[in-house]
Parts: C-alpha cells; structure tokens; sequence
C-alpha cells in the first residue's frame, strides 16, 4: 500500500514519471497534496495528475484550476493541454477569462499547444481586448494561426 510519505517522497523527486506508481490510493493521496499547505508539492501533484489522465485525477486539476489558490490556478493551466481534449478546452476557457495575467498567460501558452477551434471567439476576444499587451500579441498570433488551419 502506498502511504501519502511515499506520494510525498515520489513528488518531491524529479523522477517519479520513472517510478511506474499504479496504486490505487495514488488518486487519494494526490487530491490531499493539493489540498494541503506545501504549494510546492501541490503544484507538483497537480502536474502528475494531468499526466495519469483517469477522470479522478482530471478532476483533481479540474478543482485546482476552478479553485481560488493562484497558485494551483497557475499549475493547472500550465499542464490543462495534457488533459483529455474537452476537459482541456473547459479549464482553459475558464482560466482565459481570469482577471490574474499570470493565468491568463498560462492558459495561452497551453492553448496554444492545444490549438483547439472551440476556444477561437476567446482567444479573438483576448486579442482586442486584454489589458496585456504580450497577451495581446499571444493571442493575435494564435488566431493567425487556427485561422489558417480552418
């Protein structure tokens, strides 16, 4: 049995893709790491969870990007284009809309790896719109971009 020390251990290295860890408790141990104090090894366990891809850690990055911790927002943006194509459209559409720039910058730089039509009007709203001139910039040059994939 997998212990939430052995999660911790695991997170805090910078090898645990290599580790092969399939317990069926790692899901438990993941949402606890989220929820817990070290924003560290939250962020990191946000990170793994986007990688396993079952619903239940999908939800965990779910509940981090929809949460109120910048943080964990700002992780989970960062890693939402790892998601499962609709999950990654439904967190970066919630976290374009976000008031902080720093998500805001993150989610683009996710989709713009996720290069997804259904966030085109967003991202087309972000290039006139945001207050942020390299957000701005960010956005024009994807919508350049999904415009001539169409």
């Amino acid at each position: 049995m997998v212990t939430e020390s052995d999660v911790q251990k695991l997170l805090r290295s910078s090898k645990w893709l290599s580790k092969g860890v399939k317990q069926k408790n790692l899901t438990r141990h993941l949402r606890s790491a989220v929820k817990g104090e070290d924003r560290i090894l939250a962020s990191r366990a946000i990170y793994v969870a986007a990688r396993i891809k079952t619903k239940a850690c999908v939800e965990i990055v779910k509940e981090a990007a929809f949460g109120r911790i910048t943080n964990l927002r700002i992780a989970a943006a960062t890693v939402a284009d790892e998601l499962p194509r609709k999950d990654a459209v439904e967190v970066l559409s919630r976290l374009l809309k976000s008031r902080n720039s720093s998500i805001r910058k993150k989610a683009l730089e996710s989709a713009a790896k996720l290069m997804s039509q259904d966030l085109l009007l967003q991202l087309k709203a972000i290039a006139r719109n945001d207050p942020e001139f390299k957000l701005k910039r960010m956005a024009k040059a994807m919508v350049s971009e999904l415009s001539e994939l169409e």
